[in-house]
Order: C-alpha cells, then sequence, then structure tokens
C-alpha cells in the first residue's frame, strides 16, 4: 500500500500527510518487536537506533564504554555523566544536586549583602 500511496511519495508530502503516514505506520510497527524491525532494517542497510527506556540505556555496554554514568563514591546511585568529553576525557561529577532548601540560607545572606 504504501509504495503506491501518492501522499507519501516525497518529503514534503510525508511531511504534509504526516498523521496519516504514523497512522499508516504505527499499526505496523507495533505488531512486531523492536528487535525485528532493527534486524530488518540493518539487513536492508538502512541506519537506525531504538529508543531504549533508562534502565536500557543505563545497562547499555556502549554507555558503560562512554563512561556516561559516573558515581561519586560507592554510596551513591550513578548518575548521567556530562554528555561532552573534552580530549577524549568526560568531566567528572563533582557533587550531588543540593537537596531542596539546602543552599536557603547561603542565598539569602548573598542577597541581603547586595
Amino acid at each position: 500500500m504504501l509504495p503506491i500511496d501518492t501522499r507519501f511519495n516525497s518529503n514534503q508530502l510525508r511531511f504534509k500527510n504526516l498523521s496519516d503516514l504514523n497512522a499508516t505506520l504505527e499499526p505496523l510497527f507495533e505488531a512486531r518487536s523492536r528487535q525485528h524491525w532493527q534486524t530488518r532494517l540493518d539487513a536492508s542497510g538502512i541506519p537506525n537506533s531504538p529508543v531504549q527506556s533508562v534502565l536500557e540505556m543505563m545497562a547499555h555496554e556502549q554507555t558503560e564504554a562512554l563512561g556516561m554514568l559516573q558515581q561519586l563514591d560507592t554510596t551513591e546511585p550513578k548518575l548521567m555523566g556530562v554528555p561532552l568529553s573534552f580530549d577524549g576525557q568526560r568531566p567528572q561529577i563533582r557533587s550531588m544536586a543540593p537537596a531542596l532548601g539546602e543552599h536557603n540560607e547561603q542565598i539569602k545572606v548573598a542577597h541581603d549583602a547586595d
């Protein structure tokens, strides 16, 4: 059906008819697993990457290889690091985010000094 549907013959037409295109494609994609579509796309030479849940991303070997998850110490949970690297080095996380209200007094004192 899609190859002969003139609503989808070009990028401009696909964009113009995006809601119809999505309504046509979504049931097809939902009928098979993510792995099925990734295998088919890979076999056809079409670049693709699955959308992952946070837990899947955290467990992925590439996330580990890139050093994306960092830990301040052994008692803290792993946190997402800075998504940049400089000269091949990813900046380390220096501290946890403050607790709600943790710096209120410091901010008040600094504001009162102005």
